[in-house]
């Protein structure tokens, strides 16, 4: 099993920021902000949401010209 943090490393270029935020003493929410080829930010989504734990996960995609 892959852990989220070695994930994330894989993906160090394509990260900008994550932020953390406690909902409660057992759950947590993740916003990461990533930039790159929506090709490789599907890929790392995907990864990211089949996680054991993850009970939620969505991308959302923005354009930048």
């Amino acid at each position: 099993r892959t852990h989220l943090g070695e994930i994330q490393r894989a993906y160090r270029e394509e990260i900008l920021s994550v932020q953390r935020f406690m909902l409660n003493d057992q759950h947590s929410m993740e916003v990461i902000s990533l930039i790159g080829i929506s090709s490789r930010l599907t890929e790392l989504s995907e990864k990211l949401i089949a996680e054991k734990g993850i009970q939620h996960g969505k991308l959302t995609m923005s354009r930048v010209d």
